[in-house]
């Protein structure tokens, strides 16, 4: 190996070396959120946003549509929006808690339930009904609306479990 490629690898390492270092430098500790449990049974089912959570972070708002799939029967979903307020790039993670006739139907399932996205500065993002959606963690089955469907189970409750957010400063 000539002295030239042992300085590029070497380089190479180095490099290596202060992104795993300086990378968890670079964004915050987590910071863990403690949200609502929703009884659905009470909740505003108008369409209109109601406030889950929100700080000077972050704003989520939820509400409960009906939705005429692409494909399937008609159901209704609760359909999440977040709105990050810094100037900062936040991650969320959270695992989500289903109720279905009092039963939850997730909590034993915290990796098949788990989510987490990202939002740009003072970005919103908001889930909706299309099966093709990529904001497939922004919406939650409630029930069907379609006589023909066999299940009858309805959503009773919903939870963001276990909810962090980290920040990552923007770079200028």
């Amino acid at each position: 190996m000539s002295k030239t490629e042992k300085n590029i690898i070497m380089n190479n390492l180095l490099l290596l070396l202060f992104v795993v270092i300086a990378a968890p430098l670079y964004a915050q500790q987590p910071t863990n959120i403690i949200t609502p449990s929703v009884n659905c049974k009470q909740a505003d089912k108008s369409g209109q946003w109601s406030d889950y959570f929100s700080n000077d972070q972050l704003t989520i708002q939820y509400k409960f549509v009906s939705c005429d799939p692409e494909i399937g029967f008609d159901q209704e979903q609760v359909i999440l929006k977040m709105t990050n307020h810094t100037n900062d790039e936040l991650k969320l993670d959270w695992h989500i808690l289903l109720e279905y006739d009092n039963e939850c139907k997730t909590c034993d399932y915290p990796e098949e339930y788990g989510y987490h996205i990202f939002l740009k500065p003072n970005q919103t993002r908001e889930g909706d009904c299309s099966i093709h959606s990529e904001a497939f963690e922004l919406k939650m089955f409630s029930k069907f609306l379609d006589d023909r469907a066999k299940q009858k189970d309805a959503l009773t409750s919903f939870a963001l479990s276990e909810f962090q957010i980290t920040a990552y400063p923007q770079q200028d």
